[in-house]
């Protein structure tokens, strides 16, 4: 049996990320019989989905190649199995801070009803950058914001908070929204003698990529410093990109430069879909980052810093590991997990513990070499924590 789905599920928008969901049960045939997932191309690119007699919920995250406008499943079992579908989903995935709270990009809060997502390149990010940030305004005078406080561990006595102390700083970024007095950035000092709000001009709300910048002298006692992104008018959209902030007094449009090979470190680990306790038999197979992490992961990455976890209920008798690396021949950048058989030889079940850096291939992907013991034995995880940009 094959079930291809095409028409109105069309999405060659290319690089883009997506989420299929779809209820299975057997109809007919052995519970227990696999569909796959394949591309329009006739590649399987998911692992296999296990049919029971009872309806599941089956859930898969795929990055759009641009040139394959079909998905379908693939009947790998026999032609005498019979399948049951329903509630079938197909949609974009959109990294995004929408709750009532203040969690936002990692280091920042935001208004808790203000919401934030991450733009995919295309209308809507300014040349220079892949993505761009889109912020929403729930109320009046919202806004994102970076804080030198105790809300971000920069507190008096900090030396990192008196970096600042009697500076001039300048911030800028790209703006782009049809709403005037809308956009603006701010820097401020809370507290100290002369605490006060420096504001950059508005963005003129005509709907083209304006340069916003501001300048202002920090006091040498205040106790926290505050950089705001705002966004003023109530359910106003506003993208922002390539924001900057450097010691001086000027920047200039067109004079953002992007740190190459910056590190960031993520608020917590990442875990990935299919690399979270999943169990598997010898393969190998490319991790896509981006799609794995449901976009956290941004596209093209360098390289990742990972915990990365191994069990083999048959380690004991037999050669097991996890190998990955940033492409199928070996070579530097790599991360082992050999866990039986002439490597640590641990017992059944024993979980390996090991972390490091992998670099990523030139789509910011990683390779996955994993060899089991037996059927479905090998359990591994593998959460990144820290990424690094090009």
């Amino acid at each position: 049996m094959v079930l291809v789905l095409t028409g109105t599920l069309s999405f060659d928008e290319s690089l883009l990320v997506y989420r299929i969901q779809v209820d299975l049960k057997m109809a007919t045939g052995t519970a227990g019989a696999v569909l796959r997932y394949f591309d329009g191309g006739g590649t399987q690119v998911s692992p296999d989905f296990t049919v029971t007699d009872s309806w599941v919920t089956h859930e898969l995250i795929i990055e759009a190649n641009g040139s394959v406008s079909q998905v379908g499943f693939r009947n790998s079992t026999g032609s005498s199995v019979v399948y049951h579908m329903k509630d079938f989903t197909f949609t974009e995935v959109t990294p995004g801070c929408v709750a009532a709270n203040a969690l936002a990009v990692d280091g920042w809060m935001k208004e808790s009803t203000t919401d934030i997502w991450r733009e995919h390149n295309g209308t809507y990010t300014k040349d220079g950058s892949f993505y761009s940030l889109k912020v929403t305004a729930g109320s009046a005078n919202d806004y994102l914001i970076w804080t030198m406080d105790g809300n971000n561990t920069w507190v008096v006595g900090d030396p990192r908070l008196h970096k600042f102390d009697g500076r001039t700083v300048t911030m800028g970024v790209w703006a782009k929204t049809d709403t005037a007095s809308h956009a603006r950035i701010q820097l401020q000092d809370a507290g100290g003698t002369n605490g006060v709000n420096t504001y950059s001009d508005y963005h003129t709300g005509g709907n083209s990529w304006e340069w916003l910048e501001v300048t202002k002298t920090f006091n040498s006692d205040a106790a926290e410093r505050y950089i705001y992104l705002r966004a003023e008018v109530d359910t106003k959209t506003i993208y922002y990109s390539q924001p900057i902030l450097v010691f001086g007094s000027s920047i200039g449009e067109g004079n953002y430069t992007r740190p190459q090979g910056e590190w960031v470190y993520c608020e917590k680990e990442i875990p990935l879909n299919n690399y979270d306790g999943s169990s598997y038999s010898t393969a190998s197979a490319v991790i896509n980052m981006e799609a794995e992490s449901n976009g956290m992961i941004p596209k093209g990455c360098k390289a990742v810093r990972v915990t990365s976890l191994t069990r083999d209920s048959g380690a004991s008798g037999g050669a097991c590991s996890a190998i990955y690396r940033p492409y199928t021949a070996s070579m530097t950048g790599q991360l082992y997990n050999n866990i039986g058989s002439g490597a640590l030889e641990l017992g059944d079940s024993d979980i390996y513990y090991n972390s490091g850096q992998v670099a990523c291939d030139s789509n910011g992907d990683i390779h996955g070499a994993l060899t089991a013991t037996g059927s479905s034995t090998l359990s591994v995880w593998f959460k990144p924590h820290a990424v690094q940009l090009r």
